[in-house]
């Protein structure tokens, strides 16, 4: 019997590090590998595609463990105002905070009359904006109100890690008295009155903007899916399906998608959880309420190829708006010395420990955000508390991690979901986590070999829109930690051969995802696949980030290919 595609003349990624151990050949038959080798050639049939791979490299396509290819869309086609096209810095110095604002001010100025039309007293919302030129300080409400356009308008301005927010006076007085004029909201959570609030603040304004549209968001997803196959991404986990009253619009966009046949990734997606409460206690007597309908709403949402079987938390926040937990205080900036401060968590530790067991029975898998190190303990050892079934339960972002608590994943049995492309010197790294963290902490982040030492499974992730979804450059930082034009590593021991790196892109993350049969080049697994333009082992490793992907296949079904030059 003749197979379908066959790949011929190429390096065929076979998991070993020598590409003189690796086959040549590759066979598909309908939607899964049928032969690997020298005897995929025998395949070839009158009806057989044949691919000459001319010693490009033949990979498993990656899977992204860690994504919001919804966001990212809305912003490739004009629904959010793209604010990462503003210049935050150049040859890595940022420019002058002045000429920053005025930048962000009037792009957003712009996209509100001539991009989405935006009526007066509508809202105008953005992401992506840099917290680099600002040092120390925070952006103020002032700069949108007295802009003509923006002043007339409710404007909610997303900074690039999605935890921070720039909002002006309309947009407060919109939400009136929820929004204190005090130093916190609830539970340490910044909420400055100047017009940037984090963390729950921001959310409880985002909360009043009036959700788009399942149609709206299904056709950004269209657009996000387009970009990440033509990165080789093959599939991923959402990171975040917003649960409203027993719904989720992002999930029905999913759903409308796959109906409409437009939906080609594999996908797995996470419900976010959050407290019912401010109040433990009664947050606590709700739970089994919420557990309830998660469960709802993973029987009406969950399909073959859009599984949604994963809880998303919050632990805390990030380093640079010091709303990560840390277990050693923040520095203060300018002294250099320590604070009293520490950053807390958004979940109390026995409430966490309930809604993951809780979670985790209901046959969900938990998929927890922790940055700072107090957070990736809480987390670890409610994991620890759990059922001994974590089904694809993970931890992300691991930015600082104790050394004592580095052999936790493996003992919980718990994935580090790591972000590669953060473990590098840049000015956000330098500027602004550096002197919270002090030169010692600094070096210690992103602890990854270490983690793998233990016995833990990797599996990486891009967090885009928060940096670029692509993987080779993912790659290029775990194995180099550093990134062009820095050649300063940080943390240089806790790099990641390319083996590892690759792995944690491809069987690591497909299994993240839930996609036990994908990741591996072998008999019998999904046709889910990725040509490099080069073999990045015969390359030098600095050179890793300039490969490009030339195809990617979904199943055996082409959804990519790049342009002929």
């Amino acid at each position: 019997m003749s197979a379908d595609l066959v790949f011929i003349n190429g390096g065929v990624y076979n998991g070993k590090v020598d590409p003189k151990n690796w086959p040549t050949a590759l066979a598909v038959t309908k939607e899964t590998i049928s032969e690997v080798g020298d005897g995929a050639r025998d395949l070839i049939g009158k009806g057989t595609e044949v691919v000459d791979l001319a010693d490009k490299m033949l990979i498993p396509g990656f899977y992204d463990a860690h994504v919001h290819p919804v966001t990212g869309g809305l912003m490739r086609s004009g629904k959010l105002c793209d604010l990462s096209n503003c210049d935050s810095q150049k040859n890595g110095i940022p420019v002058p905070r002045e000429v920053y604002i005025d930048a962000c001010v009037q792009e957003a100025a712009r996209f509100a009359v001539e991009t989405a039309r935006v009526p007066p007293g509508g809202w105008v919302q953005g992401f992506g904006w840099s917290l680099v030129p600002f040092g120390d300080a925070l952006p103020h409400k002032k700069y949108l109100d007295e802009n003509p356009v923006l002043r007339d308008r409710k404007v909610f301005l997303q900074e690039a890690s999605g935890h921070t927010a720039w909002v002006n006076q309309a947009a407060l007085d919109d939400v009136g008295p929820l929004i204190p004029s005090t130093t916190t909201l609830e539970n340490g959570v910044v909420c400055e009155p100047i017009g940037t609030l984090h963390e729950m603040a921001a959310g409880v304004v985002q909360g009043k903007i009036p959700p788009f549209s399942v149609g709206e968001l299904a056709s950004a997803l269209k657009e996000g899916q387009k970009y990440l196959h033509s990165l080789g991404i093959v599939g991923w986990l959402d990171a975040g399906l917003d649960v409203v009253k027993a719904r989720s619009i992002t999930g029905e966009a999913y759903l409308f998608a796959l109906q409409q046949g437009k939906l080609t990734a594999r996908v797995s997606g996470a419900l976010i959880w959050t407290p019912a409460d401010k109040d433990p206690t009664i947050a606590a007597r709700l739970l089994s309420e919420q557990i309830g309908e998660f469960s709802y709403l993973k029987k009406q949402l969950d399909r073959p190829q859009f599984r949604v079987n994963t809880a998303k938390i919050f632990l805390d926040g990030i380093v640079e708006s010091r709303t990560a937990a840390l277990i050693d205080p923040y520095l203060d900036p300018t002294t250099g010395m320590p604070t009293d401060h520490h950053g807390d968590t958004h979940v109390p530790q026995e409430l966490l420990r309930q809604a993951v067991k809780g979670l985790l029975n209901a046959g969900l898998s938990v998929h927890v955000h922790a940055i700072g190190d107090q957070a990736v303990r809480d987390a670890l050892q409610s994991y620890m508390a759990a059922p001994d079934n974590k089904w694809h339960s993970a931890i992300a972002h691991l930015e600082l991690v104790a050394p004592e608590d580095r052999s936790g994943f493996q003992k919980a049995n718990v994935i580090a979901c790591i972000q590669p492309l953060w473990a590098t010197h840049e000015p956000q790294m330098d500027q602004q986590v550096k002197p919270l963290l002090g030169p010692v902490r600094t070096e210690q982040q992103y602890p990854f070999a270490s983690i793998l030492r233990t016995g833990a499974r990797l599996a990486a992730g891009s967090d885009w829109p928060v940096s670029t979804p692509n993987p080779l450059e993912g790659i290029h930082v775990a194995v180099n930690r550093s990134y062009p034009p820095s050649s300063n590593p940080l943390g240089p021991d806790e790099a990641l051969t390319l083996k590892q790196a690759l792995d944690a892109y491809t069987v690591g993350a497909a299994y993240a995802c839930g996609r036990n049969d994908a990741g591996v080049l072998a008999p019998g697994m999904r046709a889910d696949l990725a040509v490099l333009d080069r073999n990045i082992f015969l390359r030098p490793a600095d050179e890793i980030a300039r490969a490009h992907v030339n195809m990617t296949f979904v199943g055996g079904e082409r959804v990519f290919e790049a342009a002929t030059p």
